[in-house]
């Protein structure tokens, strides 16, 4: 009700609503729940059916009551889980094209942001985080748990018409604190990175029907690259 309200002033204030209604002292968790409420209101006012222009101003509203969610935990910081903005979820969806009739697979999809014109029927949601997954099955999907980076194959058949993703960035380290190295010799032999974000975009492309559609927000190159054209061109 906040969020179709008058907001949140900021994190603090969200904290003492999760305190004062239901006891809860956990910052990442009350964040996660804020990030719930502000996906579920997103999709609803999606659903009003207005024109792009005016769902993407309620939507950038709806933002605009969401207090700073800055809180990082030993997990989130380890999966690189950072969130899409529902405003720029919405721009990314429309340019997918997404709508109910799609067969959707989003290979990281939180707490579903990406997802807010998907039908959940049709959608292959998969999260690694077991609390960002278990939202999405408030929501109505039947996500799955793998780590999108390393798994074969996530939807059935390869049958996504529609690969929409915002990935988490750059190098991921494992229990010794290496980067990992991520095989890529599917796409080109002897081909490896470091990158998760492109590990998880080329297997997720994988899986998109030939005549498919997708929408991948990555890292970008160095802003101070002398030549950016040709920076876009590298393996980075």
């Amino acid at each position: 009700s906040r969020l179709q309200g008058e907001g949140f002033k900021n994190i603090v204030d969200a904290r003492k609503l999760a305190k004062e209604t239901v006891g809860s002292e956990d910052q990442k968790l009350i964040e996660e729940s804020i990030e719930l409420a502000t996906v579920k209101q997103a999709r609803n006012i999606v659903d009003q059916g207005k024109s792009p222009t005016e769902t993407y101003n309620e939507l950038v509203a709806l933002y605009d009551k969401q207090p700073i969610l800055s809180t990082r935990t030993s997990t989130s910081v380890l999966q690189q889980a950072y969130s899409t903005p529902v405003p720029l979820a919405y721009v990314a969806s429309r340019l997918a094209g997404i709508d109910k009739n799609s067969s959707v697979l989003e290979p990281t999809a939180g707490n579903g942001a990406l997802l807010i014109e998907a039908d959940q029927s049709k959608s292959y949601a998969n999260e690694l985080n077991g609390v960002r997954r278990r939202n999405l099955q408030k929501q109505g999907f039947t996500p799955t748990g793998h780590d999108a980076a390393m798994i074969a194959q996530i939807s059935p058949n390869k049958s996504a018409e529609v690969i929409i993703a915002n990935p988490p960035f750059g190098a991921v380290k494992d229990e010794n604190g290496n980067s990992k190295v991520y095989d890529m010799g599917f796409i080109q032999q002897n081909y490896k990175t470091t990158e998760i974000d492109h590990a998880i975009a080329l297997k997720s492309l994988e899986e998109m029907t030939p005549d498919g559609r997708a929408v991948l927000i990555v890292g970008s190159v160095n802003p101070q690259a002398p030549d950016r054209s040709a920076a876009y061109n590298g393996k980075a």
